[in-house]
């Protein structure tokens, strides 16, 4: 443990700061992802930006795309962005704003109706705010609701 490396505490925060404030800043969460596995890489690996570089490619990005846990993820993910993608161009969330628009006559009740869509399609966290959030966004903005919310 001679030759151990001591870092001061306050470097483990940069790398999570630095990704969200680059998100924030770029408007791009995978840019910013990349980045913050790079800045961590790199105060783990004596600060040196070229073996940083490599070992976010070879050891963190690789070997998290080799467990069979996480590439399940990924391809459910890509799979419910397609079936969203289908479900918009042939005119299916037009289709439920439309029906959505006649019990709505304010943003406190857009806002309900959007919960409750919610909870109607649970199966995942994500994929309810994917699918809720995209169709019903024409609601959204017709009541004057905030893109935020």
């Amino acid at each position: 443990f001679e030759d151990a490396r001591v870092m001061p505490a306050w470097l483990s925060l940069l790398p999570p700061l630095l990704t969200v404030v680059m998100a924030i800043a770029l408007k791009q969460v995978l840019i910013s992802l990349v980045l913050g596995i790079v800045v961590g890489a790199f105060f783990v690996y004596n600060y040196n930006p070229a073996v940083a570089v490599e070992r976010a490619l070879d050891t963190y990005a690789v070997e998290a795309l080799a467990r069979p846990d996480h590439v399940k993820i990924i391809v459910f993910t890509f799979l419910l962005a397609g079936l969203i993608g289908m479900v918009q161009k042939s005119g299916g969330a037009v289709g439920l704003a439309k029906l959505v628009i006649r019990f709505t006559s304010s943003a406190r009740r857009a806002l309900g109706a959007n919960f409750a869509l919610c909870l109607l399609i649970f199966f995942d966290d994500y994929s309810s705010l994917l699918i809720s959030g995209n169709s019903l966004r024409g609601v959204m903005w017709e009541t004057g609701v905030s893109k935020e919310k």
